[in-house]
């Protein structure tokens, strides 16, 4: 899914990441574990795209997704909640509109003109149908509810949460567009439990990777299946969890 090919990065002379490779394969759910200032965070940004190493590369396979959240969230601050949810969706919306306007064009075509738009009616309700467009109301209320908030929430605009929900909403938004791999940086520092557990059942059944930094090692424990430690720069590897590490 993803590779760090000899990632090599310093600031003002001082080495933090010295030839890191390692890649993370399709399912795998890895937790990137070592002390504070190790780099973790430099690691994530790199990987994410954020951040330039000075040298080697990062690759990834053909239509691989990188959905990042780092420790600070940001919403758009006058939309509301349920329509910052929504433009996760745009594409979706914009496929359904174009559905009702081949709709409204095919009542007055006819012959080849009209079996042409039905053959292209077709072809976009079927991307529509393998969004699954009619369940993006469910989804937005299944994931924010997850995340704590409640059905009143919704119409809020976003600029009235506070930080920490800030970075609860930013979650949902990065969880509803369901990136192929998700790195995420201390995702459960602004979750209550229950959003927590929440969280954890949700990364366990995910289909994509992920690769997280957290100093929860109980949420560790019961979400990742590999381990990757950062320590003095470079980085080794175990296959299992916390535990197991």
């Amino acid at each position: 899914m993803i590779a760090a090919n000899g990632i090599h990065k310093a600031f003002g002379g001082q080495v933090v990441l010295s030839d890191v490779t390692f890649t993370v394969k399709p399912g795998q759910r890895v937790g990137l574990i070592g002390r504070n200032g190790t780099g973790k965070t430099t690691l994530l940004k790199i990987l994410s795209g954020l951040m330039d190493p000075d040298r080697g590369s990062v690759s990834h396979g053909p239509g691989v997704e990188i959905g990042y959240l780092g420790q600070e969230g940001q919403l758009a601050p006058e939309r509301t909640l349920y329509d910052e949810m929504k433009s996760v969706f745009s594409w979706v919306y914009d496929l359904e509109e174009q559905m009702r306007d081949l709709e409204s064009q095919m009542e007055t075509l006819q012959g080849e003109a009209l079996q042409e738009c039905f053959n292209t009616y077709g072809q976009v309700q079927a991307r529509y149908d393998h969004a699954e467009g009619h369940t993006i109301d469910a989804r937005i209320r299944t994931v924010l509810a997850g995340m704590g908030f409640h059905p009143e929430d919704l119409d809020r605009p976003c600029r009235e949460f506070s930080g920490g929900w800030q970075m609860r909403g930013a979650m949902s938004r990065l969880l509803l567009t369901a990136p192929t791999v998700l790195l995420l940086d201390e995702p459960t520092n602004h979750l209550d439990l229950q959003a927590v557990e929440w969280l954890e059942q949700y990364l366990s059944q995910l289909k994509g990777s992920v690769l997280l930094v957290s100093h929860d090692r109980m949420f560790i424990d019961r979400v990742v299946n590999r381990i990757i430690e950062l320590d003095d720069g470079v980085v080794e590897e175990y296959a299992g969890n916390y535990t197991f590490y």
